[in-house]
């Protein structure tokens, strides 16, 4: 019996760069400030990288539940549904809130916490 191996080619924007899921392998460390202090992000492309394909960017500010993942994962499923995931950037930063005012969320170390 021989045996046939199958390879589904999967048409992926930018050479496999580009993240479906809001996991940390698609957060990136935004630098704010000459502190090496960072904000948490949540990106479909990585912002370091030049990419032509990337005509617009849809930018999606979470509230107070400070849930990114969850506004990231949204923006994925409208940029799908729109058929704009090729030309399109998702940002979703994370304010995180530590600063003793009754918001206790974990900081990476470096992380800058809002008020």
């Amino acid at each position: 019996m021989k045996k046939i191996t199958l390879f589904l080619l999967v048409a992926i924007p930018a050479l496999g760069q580009f993240c479906r899921t809001a996991t940390p392998s698609c957060q990136e460390k935004l630098p704010l400030g000459k502190e090496g202090k960072f904000a948490n992000i949540y990106t479909s492309y990585p912002l370091t990288q030049p990419n032509a394909k990337v005509e617009r960017a849809m930018i999606i500010v979470h509230g107070a539940g400070r849930n990114a993942d969850n506004y990231f994962s949204t923006g994925l499923a409208a940029a799908f549904l729109a058929n704009a995931l090729d030309d399109t950037i998702i940002v979703s930063p994370r304010y995180a809130g530590n600063t003793g005012r009754g918001c206790k969320d974990p900081l990476i170390d470096g992380e800058i916490a809002w008020d």
